[in-house]
């Protein structure tokens, strides 16, 4: 995930002695993921520095921007997770987060994703914060969540 490599693409003086400026930032996903910041920097700047101080965040970005699509995949039967820049562990600490703070359908929905993926008590356990005596109930929530969402569905006639 972190950005292995950072150039400067083009860097034009103006007219008013300002620079326009152009940054490359290239990650270590596979393949390659090529991330261009361009400006206009004043004619003294640092543009080296400026790059350099880019990076955490366009990281920050690249994360915030995986999870925000992965939580935003809940919703059907699959996990339409990826993982290029976070991993499974932290999007699952997210999706508990946003999980306890949903009410209504969406928690119904994050509840059938987690009755499909079925994980391991262990991991349920950590995640949540439970005693291996308390999974089974936890399990049934979801079961029940699932079975709500099919229900609703079939009233009207869709699948969610």
């Amino acid at each position: 995930m972190p950005i292995i490599q950072s150039i400067i693409v083009e860097d034009r003086v103006q007219a008013d002695g300002r620079r326009s400026v152009r940054e490359r930032h290239t990650d270590d996903a596979v393949p390659a993921g090529v991330h261009e910041v361009s400006y206009l920097a004043e004619a003294a700047a640092d543009v080296n520095a400026a790059m350099t101080a880019r990076v955490a965040s366009i990281e920050a970005q690249l994360v915030e921007a995986e999870h925000a699509a992965n939580l935003g995949s809940v919703g059907g039967t699959g996990n339409g997770a990826t993982f290029r820049y976070t991993t499974q562990a932290q999007f699952l600490v997210r999706l508990k987060i946003l999980y306890t703070n949903s009410t209504g359908l969406r928690a119904c929905y994050i509840g059938r994703w987690f009755h499909v993926q079925d994980l391991a008590d262990a991991t349920l356990r950590t995640l949540f914060g439970i005693t291996q005596g308390q999974v089974a109930g936890l399990r049934t929530k979801f079961s029940n969540q699932n079975t709500l969402l099919a229900n609703v569905a079939a009233e009207n006639g869709v699948y969610p």
